[in-house]
């Protein structure tokens, strides 16, 4: 028998290449592919398939000879032997060399899924380019290499490669033993074919490792890239398992595709496989998690589950337990060392130094997130934008289910559902700001500013919505948002719910739908109210309003074409009275990946969604249920991705829409961190934008509600020639600290609190306010503050000098005499004037910015004689007291009560300030200044933003409000500095403003 090769007929091969020239031979430019090219020049084979054929042919050729002389010669059996021993002599001759060729020219193929774990080609391989070609479109493997198999050659026993099923050949493989020697070789396999998957398929498969009878300690090598457990419960681990698998099909599979490897790779990418080990089965299971297993086994494979199980064959199988209805694959014998044809040595794991240095190249390879950009969600050109009508409800697509079909969300009603309102549940990293930023652009895409607004709200250390200050569908953006101002923004919506309602009523119609039918060329678009970190909200919260009034809403938001999407870590908040009432009003639950163990705790789905929420362990994996969370009606898929950079440009191409539209959509922007910008107030941008208004004018714009553009000042009367005053924004949407100085008795303003920069921001606040309402001939400004600190100076020469303005000031002790004085005559002449003459005469406001460093203030005080007020300290109050009537006011800025005593008897003369602005002080201290202790809690929340409540003594009134700011940074911005303003104030007061001194 000759040991040279027997080369393939030239039809063979052409056959061969015919057959196969398409095919990724995977490592053509090693060892094994240079010698296979010197064997068969033209051969490009994948596995042992291809030339297995050219065997088969010629073993069927052998055994039907041998067939035929069995009937030919069945009589002469000494010549049958002899024929037998021909043929088999040249069937080795034919089928030795054809092996030895094969085994050559499949070696280049094999080389890769091959590798001994020492060989240095894993040392240089790229996980990069190998995702990255399963990207491309690179056929997931249908095999795994398993170790070594004997085969009988001329030359004897050879041995070759052996490989198991694996993606798409619908088998479980099993690693049976039946021997304690057995059973370490086929652990040790299992490992190996584990190991071989990970580095394979790099970052494309998740592993769970089951060990019940070993504790976990057969796959402890494993840890570093095996999939986190949420718990050691075995029921509960396959239940999770079955989740897992569970989605992919629910999301993936229909009629057109009907396993997971038919994916397209761009939708595979976007999701992992899951491999299963299970060691020394069935021992540690029972007949329920047995049969859980196999079942399971059985049906993830179509899902991408992969089942890899070492039975050991020494352990009594449960009862009820029948093997044969499963797809079990066992190797032959497998646990051998070869010696004879069939035998094989199995694949082991490799040294521990070997496997460290293995992983870590692993570990250090993170590929980037495969996910949908935002054309998933079904945004075109924008020559296709606002042609969607919200008469019956606004929809948007947020993703895709399965691998193409859209994943969409209503709010409204159509003709066969409804669903009002939406929840969304997310933990940490889940996608919840993406969905957000999604559902938001692509609504506004859909629908034009006419048809949709919205109310963005970010909790208390929030700015996700930030951007969408220039959306021109963004009527209301609350950032940084403290509980109270949560609320408040919730009295604004209901607010505006009555007033639809009572506009509906007006006209005879029963809700928004009805109303738009009715009307279609009026413009009142839906409303909808998008709150992240909802739960905060109900937060320090004892009396329940934010619950009441979101259950409000939820209620009755829909007559109103009002609509609520919140986003938590929880359907309903724990500290939420009512939460059940509330979610019975939300027919939209969306679920993204929960927190480890909280799913058992979710009651806003059934028993089948909280399952499928188990299974949502990537960010962007999404459940919706438009029917409250019932059964058979939930839907899984991925959300579309909305980068940064995408986003601002949509933002801009929608602005640009809306000037060419001529749509001038103002929004209204609240910060809980920032301090308000004084030029940035609606009232004080209105009065400054033409001459001032006369008194009749003045009385229509402080009698219109703030919401409707004016200052929201009611008892406001003409004959007391009141002067508004605005000293922050107060929390609400649209209100502000404001209110009038009259011309009556202790109309006068007192500023307590230790922040120097809040004081002198609402003083000169005060001093704006006045000109910018009454202009300059009809303000005057006084300011006793020896030195005349900054601000003052700047107020006196940016300002008041360039107008006209009068200004009088004092440097020092006889100077603040002599003004104080003068003031005083001033009173005095002011109070012999007529009624119509007083009237006439310019209202004045005298600034004391700190008494205590304005000498001659501080009164004779002394604890054996009681109080006795200076010269200065006598002048003072008696403007205090005489001044307001006749249009004197007096605005005195202390940073303490006891500052306050040094200059007036308190017992008797605060009352003549019948305006106090307080900032953060103790409880005893607010008590005896207002009577109640209400400023004591108004840094709650931090030391930003600086708060400060106004007590109005007369009405009993208080409002709570973030205030103005003067200072330098970094305790003052530059935006939000009033003293840096004062130029543009200056200009603005300047500009087109005819005024006639009195």
């Amino acid at each position: 028998m000759s040991n040279k090769p027997v080369p393939l007929t030239p039809q063979e091969v052409d056959a061969l290449v015919a057959r196969f020239k398409d095919v990724d031979t995977v490592q053509k430019l090693d060892l094994a592919a240079k010698q296979a090219a010197t064997l068969a020049p033209r051969l490009r084979l994948r596995d042992l398939k291809t030339v297995a054929g050219v065997m088969q042919r010629v073993q069927t050729d052998i055994e039907t000879g041998i067939g035929q002389l069995k009937q030919k010669l069945r009589a002469t059996s000494d010549a049958m032997r002899v024929q037998r021993a021909n043929l088999r002599r040249d069937a080795a001759q034919e089928s030795g060399p054809l092996l030895d060729t094969l085994r050559a020219a499949s070696a280049a193929v094999d080389a890769a899924e091959t590798l001994g774990w020492d060989d240095p080609a894993w040392d240089t391989s790229d996980p990069a380019a190998l995702h990255a070609a399963y990207a491309a479109g690179r056929p997931l493997p249908d095999r795994l290499y398993a170790g070594t198999i004997g085969v009988r050659t001329a030359n004897g026993l050879v041995t070759i490669p052996a490989f198991v099923p694996f993606i798409g050949r619908q088998r479980i493989v099993t690693l049976r033993s039946d021997k304690p020697e057995s059973r370490l070789a086929m652990l040790q396999l299992l490992g190996a074919l584990a190991l071989r998957i990970h580095l394979t398929l790099p970052k494309m498969a998740e592993f769970v490792f089951l060990d019940p009878h070993n504790s976990g300690n057969t796959f402890r090598w494993a840890n570093s890239f095996a999939k986190a457990e949420k718990t050691r419960d075995l029921h509960r681990r396959l239940d999770a398992i079955e989740a897992e698998f569970g989605r992919i099909s629910s999301q993936y599979l229909d009629h057109k595709v009907s396993s997971f490897d038919q994916l397209a790779p761009s939708v595979r990418q976007r999701e992992k496989l899951q491999i299963v080990c299970v060691a020394d089965f069935p021992r540690g299971f029972d007949e329920v998690t047995a049969a859980k297993l196999l079942r399971f086994a059985r049906n993830g494979m179509a899902n991408g589950t992969y089942f890899l199980i070492h039975f050991d064959e020494t352990a009594p199988m449960p009862r009820d337990i029948d093997l044969g209805q499963y797809p079990l694959w066992a190797p032959q014998q497998p646990a051998t060392l070869g010696a004879r044809i069939g035998e094989g040595a199995p694949d082991v794991l490799p040294t521990p130094a070997r496997l460290e240095s293995l992983l870590s190249r692993a570990a250090a390879f993170e590929p980037e997130r495969a996910v949908l950009d935002i054309s998933a969600s079904g945004i075109g050109e924008t020559d296709s934008w606002w042609s969607e009508d919200a008469t019956w409800h606004v929809s948007a697509q947020i993703g895709h289910r399965g691998q193409s079909d859209p994943l969409t969300v209503m709010f409204g009603e159509s003709r066969e559902s409804f669903s009002i309102h939406g929840v969304l549940s997310a933990t940490s990293g889940a996608g919840k700001s993406t969905l957000l930023h999604v559902l938001i652009t692509t609504l506004a895409c859909r629908y034009s500013p006419r048809e949709l607004r919205f109310y963005l709200v970010d909790g208390k250390n929030g700015v996700e919505f930030a951007p969408y200050r220039s959306l021109p569908h963004a009527a209301v953006i609350s950032l940084n948002t403290p509980p109270d101002l949560s609320r408040s923004l919730l009295v604004d919506l209901i607010e505006e719910m009555e007033r639809r309602n009572a506009l509906f009523r007006a006209h005879g119609v029963d809700g928004y739908r009805a109303f738009r039918e009715r009307f279609p060329n009026e413009t009142l678009p839906r409303l909808m109210l998008v709150i992240d970190e909802y739960q905060e909200v109900v937060e320090q919260d004892p009396d329940g309003d934010g619950s009441r009034r979101l259950i409000e809403l939820a209620a009755k938001g829909r007559s109103a074409g009002i609509h609520l999407f919140c986003a938590s870590q929880q359907f309903a908040p724990r500290e939420m009275i009512g939460a059940r009432e509330f979610m019975n009003n939300i027919h939209l639950r969306i679920a993204m990946k929960a927190t480890a163990g909280s799913t058992g705790g979710i009651t806003e789905f059934d028993a089948e969604g909280r399952q499928m929420i188990e299974s949502l362990t990537a960010a962007g994996q999404v459940l919706v249920n438009a029917e409250s969370g019932r059964a058979g009606h939930n839907v899984q898929g991925q959300v579309a991705l909305l980068d940064r950079a995408t986003r601002d440009d949509l933002i801009g191409k929608l602005r640009e829409k809306a000037a060419q539209a001529g749509i001038d959509a103002v929004c209204v922007t609240l910060d809980g961190v920032e301090q308000p910008v004084f030029l940035e107030t609606p009232a004080i941008a209105r009065l400054l934008a033409g001459a001032p208004p006369d008194d009749d004018a003045l009385a229509q714009l402080a009698a219109t509600p703030e919401r409707q553009g004016g200052f929201g000042l009611p008892g406001w009367h003409p004959v007391d020639r009141p002067v508004p005053v605005w000293l922050g924004r107060a929390l609400d949407v649209h209100s502000y600290a404001a209110f009038a100085l009259r011309r009556a008795d202790d109309e006068n303003v007192l500023i307590v609190g230790q922040n120097a920069n809040a004081r002198a921001g609402m003083m000169l606040a005060t001093a704006l306010s006045a000109l910018a309402a009454r202009g300059r001939a009809d303000v005057g400004i006084g300011v006793v503050d020896n030195g005349l600190a900054p601000v003052w100076r700047a107020l006196r020469d940016t300002v008041c000098a360039p107008a006209g303005i009068d200004f009088d000031s004092s440097e020092d002790e006889a100077g603040t005499l002599a003004l104080l004085q003068r003031w005083a005559d001033e009173a005095t002449r002011r109070a012999s004037l007529d009624r119509e003459r007083q009237h006439r005469e310019p209202t004045r406001l005298l600034f004391v910015p700190d008494p205590l460093r304005t000498a001659g203030l501080v009164s004779n005080r002394s604890e054996q004689w009681g109080f006795e007020p200076s010269d200065a300290g006598r002048l003072l109050a008696q403007i205090a007291q005489n001044g307001p009537r006749v249009g004197l006011h007096v605005v005195m800025a202390i940073e303490q009560r006891r500052a306050f005593e040094r200059v007036f008897d308190i017992r008797r003369q605060l009352d003549l300030f019948g305006h106090q602005v307080l900032m953060q002080m103790s409880a005893d201290e607010s008590l005896k200044l207002m009577g109640r202790p209400d400023a004591h809690a108004l840094q709650s929340a931090g030391d930003r933003p600086v708060m400060a409540l106004h007590h109005a003594r007369g009405a009993g009134t208080s409002t709570v409000f973030k205030t103005y700011m003067s200072g330098d940074a970094p305790a003052v911005s530059p935006r939000e500095n009033l003293s840096g303003a004062l130029g543009a104030f200056a200009a603005a007061l300047a500009l087109d403003r005819t005024e006639e001194p009195a």
